[in-house]
């Protein structure tokens, strides 16, 4: 099997878990995925909180945080795009909503990025949110 580098602009490139209680997320997901987990990082501006970043094969797959109070566990996906501010703008003339961000996200061991949270067309209906990240670089 191939190992991607870079996702196209387009492709889903992240997805990570807001979580009630995190630290019984990794226990559940850890072993079901096979994932590992690097230490905790602080969860973006704004948020409170945890966030792991897991693992397959050494290789960044996914994250899992801390949802906000009375929030339920919600799943979102990422799609890569070349321009956050752009991207945004077009998504709100579409008639989407901006939930968060963007925000910087990642670390020295991840590469920067920054991020949006918004519901996608294909989850407004259920209100999942998604969202888009585009390279800091």
């Amino acid at each position: 099997m191939s190992t991607r580098e870079d996702y196209p602009a387009g492709a889903p490139c992240w997805v990570d878990t807001l979580q009630p209680h995190p630290r019984a997320a990794l226990r559940f997901y850890g072993p079901l995925f096979g994932w590992t987990f690097d230490e905790a990082t602080s969860m973006p501006t704004g948020l409170t909180g945890e966030y792991f970043a897991a693992r397959t094969a050494g290789r960044l797959v996914a994250g899992i945080g801390l949802a906000p109070p009375s929030s339920p566990a919600v799943w979102s996906t990422y799609m890569r795009v070349e321009d956050i501010e752009q991207t945004l703008a077009r998504a709100e003339d579409a008639r989407g909503g901006r939930l968060a961000g963007p925000f910087q996200a990642g670390s020295a061991q991840t590469g920067g990025w920054r991020c949006s949270q918004m519901p996608l067309a294909s989850h407004s209906a259920s209100g999942r949110p998604g969202g888009a990240w585009a390279p800091s670089w």
